[in-house]
C-alpha cells in the first residue's frame, strides 16, 4: 500500500502557535498547475473565521498566497495563469505587478479579492535553493485586519515561515512554476 504524505509535526506546531498567538486561521498552500492547494491549516479560535479545508483548490490568479507562490514563475507560466482567469490574458500585467510588489515587500496582502470581507496576509516558505515551495498565510474577516495589524502579522508569519523553511519543508504536489 502507498503511504500518504503528511505535514510534518514540527510544521503543524509552528502553524498552531501562530493561530493561537494571532487569533486567525493559518493555511499552508502549494502550487499545482494554475491552482493552489491547501495542504495544512490551523483554524482561528473565533466563531467567525475563514475556513479552508485540506485539499481545497483555489485559483492562482487571485489572493495573497498566489502572489507569493508565483514569485519564481516564468513569463510563460504567468501568462498561462492569467489565461485561466476570468479576465484572460489581460490579467497578466496585474499578476506581474502583484508578484513584484509581494517580492519587494516580502509578503502579500489581499482584501476581498477572492471572498468579500476576507483579508489574507501571506509569506513564502522557501526550499534549500531559496525558491518558493509553499505559501504560509493568515486569513480572516477584514475588520480584524486593520492596516497596523497587517505588518505585525507579516512579521510573525515570516518568522514562522523561516522556521518551516529551516525544517526542510517540501511537498510532493508542489510544482516548479
Amino acid at each position: 500500500a502507498r503511504s500518504q504524505w503528511e505535514v510534518p509535526q514540527e510544521t503543524r506546531k509552528v502553524m498552531r502557535d501562530l493561530a493561537d498567538r494571532l487569533g486567525e486561521t493559518v493555511n499552508l498552500f502549494v502550487a499545482r498547475g494554475v491552482h493552489r492547494i491547501c495542504v495544512a491549516h490551523e483554524e482561528s479560535p473565533h466563531t467567525l473565521r475563514h475556513v479552508v479545508d485540506v485539499g481545497d483548490e483555489q485559483p492562482l490568479w487571485v489572493g495573497a498566497s498566489s502572489k507569493i507562490l508565483l514569485r519564481d514563475a516564468s513569463e510563460v507560466f504567468l501568462r498561462r495563469v492569467a489565461a485561466a482567469s476570468p479576465q484572460g490574458e489581460a490579467h497578466v500585467e496585474r499578476l506581474r505587478a502583484w508578484v513584484t510588489e509581494a517580492a519587494q515587500r516580502g509578503y502579500a496582502v489581499s482584501s476581498s479579492e477572492w471572498d468579500e470581507g476576507l483579508t489574507a496576509v501571506a509569506v513564502p516558505v522557501t526550499g534549500g535553493t531559496g525558491t518558493v515551495v509553499a505559501s504560509l498565510s493568515l486569513s480572516g474577516p477584514s475588520h480584524r485586519f486593520p492596516y497596523e495589524a497587517v505588518e505585525r502579522f507579516a512579521t510573525e508569519l515570516a518568522e514562522g515561515a523561516r522556521l518551516i523553511s529551516g525544517q526542510g519543508f517540501s511537498h510532493p504536489l508542489s510544482n516548479a512554476v
